[in-house]
């Protein structure tokens, strides 16, 4: 097979970006997971139930979810699970095919 060179120097410059973003993308999934970190000490906590049942207390939630209803948390922590071993594949994917 033979490969034109100008295609391939332009999916280099494709890939250079995309490197860029990937690497961008460690960082917020680090970032995430630190935040995430502090939500899962929280949640199932004394005081977390003692949150929920509290009816004096007002969370501003914009438009997200209470972090006090049983599946906000729940659903967030398994989301990271699932995209954890979505990485995970992606990355060993790439390297079968080394």
């Amino acid at each position: 097979m033979k490969h034109d060179p100008q295609h391939l120097q332009n999916q280099y410059a494709r890939w250079e970006a995309l490197r860029e973003a990937l690497e961008t993308a460690q960082q917020q999934w680090q970032q995430a997971d630190e935040i995430l970190a502090e939500l899962n000490e929280y949640y199932g906590s004394e005081q977390w139930y003692e949150d929920r049942e509290n009816d004096q207390l007002q969370l501003d939630t914009g438009s997200h979810f209470s972090i006090l209803d049983e599946d906000t948390l729940w659903e967030a922590l398994q989301s990271r699970h699932d995209m954890a071993l979505n990485w995970m594949r992606l990355g060993l994917d790439a390297l079968d095919r080394e």
